[in-house]
């Protein structure tokens, strides 16, 4: 069912992905070092960071000595870590989401490669299908910013991707990943994940894969949960009612 290289040219290709990819990530990286942080949300969250990192702190995020529940702390993480390695710089900063960007050019290759297994143009429309979405503008500029959305992007994607592994295989791993996908895009953006989640879940349902899509959840959840738990413990109430009182609900 799952197109696998067989042939000296299909390996070529796939190499030729690869690079192709690395040179991709590269401009991306070359694009976002530009320019300086002008909007408020890209300095809000830079600021975050630092001011974290210098605390010593992955729990709590702060802005100017106030704490923030923004949003799960997955990009906070990752700019921390960008910031303590290259210094909090603006490049630094877009270095995640370019990452982001360059794992949602992969997984749209290797979905598109997936759904048109055994058909004709099966290596031709993933690389179209890379090609448009990497023309895109807002695709580009995403890539770019010091935001959330290029690494939501490519928790979905790979969610969509390794549900379809999922329901063509007994192999557990799938699942595994899966979850991993969906635990990392929760903790990126939390409940913006939801459409995505329902989709991939009723889909494995009607596939029958109900067994192997639980065991998908535990994965995520024993990543979610940890963080929300201990933020639950530290300040109650006053968590929630801004993380999904006014982030979600408010917002919605």
């Amino acid at each position: 069912m799952f197109l696998q290289p067989t042939s000296d040219l299909e390996k070529r290709q796939l190499l030729s992905l690869q690079i192709g990819l690395s040179i991709g990530c590269l401009a991306l990286w070359m694009f976002g070092g530009k320019g300086s942080l002008l909007n408020s949300d890209d300095v809000l969250y830079a600021q975050m960071a630092r001011e974290s990192l210098e605390k010593g702190s992955l729990v709590d995020h702060s802005w100017m000595g106030v704490t923030l529940f923004e949003k799960p702390p997955l990009l906070l993480w990752l700019l921390q870590f960008s910031g303590w390695l290259a210094g909090f710089s603006d490049a630094a900063m877009r270095l995640p989401s370019a990452l982001g960007s360059t794992l949602t050019l992969v997984y749209t290759f290797k979905l598109t490669r997936i759904v048109l297994a055994n058909r004709v143009g099966q290596w031709f429309w993933p690389w179209l299908a890379v090609a448009i979405l990497g023309a895109s503008w807002t695709f580009i500029e995403s890539g770019s910013r010091v935001m959330t959305d290029s690494l939501l992007a490519a928790s979905v994607v790979a969610m969509c991707y390794y549900a379809i592994r999922v329901q063509g295989s007994d192999d557990k791993r799938w699942s595994v990943y899966l979850g991993v996908a969906a635990g990392l895009g929760f903790m990126t953006k939390s409940f913006a994940l939801a459409p995505t989640a329902l989709a991939v879940s009723l889909f494995l349902l009607w596939k029958k894969c109900g067994g192997r899509l639980a065991a998908s959840i535990g994965v995520a959840a024993l990543i979610a949960i940890p963080w929300h738990v201990v933020m639950t413990l530290r300040y109650g109430a006053e968590f929630w009612d801004v993380y999904v009182g006014y982030h979600v609900l408010g917002r919605a």
